[in-house]
């Protein structure tokens, strides 16, 4: 474009493992994750947004949205809204880049504050 900023857009399939879950909540889920953000010309990120649709092996499910700050590529999120065990679950908290693999997975380490109602 004529200002050097393009729109980008992505989509992440991937398996969340919880070290100490809190109580009732699993230790493994699958998420699908989706974004956008503006991209400078040379690839690097202006603003990103996501939202994650995740479900566990029962059948339960949250969403969750977050954003990147492309200054430290890391980024915060929080919970939307939740059915079964994750209804009414509230909380957010921030994430950082961890270790990119060969093929291009990446771990991402989240650092959560998670109300579960009684």
């Amino acid at each position: 474009t004529a200002t050097g900023i393009s729109m980008g857009s992505w989509n992440n399939k991937s398996f969340w493992v919880y070290d100490n879950p809190p109580e009732g909540w699993p230790d493994q889920v699958r998420a699908n994750c989706d974004g956008k953000g503006l991209f400078g010309s040379e690839g690097v990120p202006v603003t990103a947004y996501f939202i994650c649709h995740v479900w566990d092996a029962e059948g339960d499910t949250f969403m969750t949205r977050g954003d990147l700050d492309p200054a430290t590529w890391s980024g915060t999120w929080t919970f939307v809204k939740g059915t079964g065990k994750f209804e009414g679950v509230t909380g957010g908290g921030t994430w950082t880049p961890g270790p990119q693999f060969q093929g291009g997975s990446d771990v991402l380490s989240f650092i959560s504050s998670v109300e579960v109602p009684n």
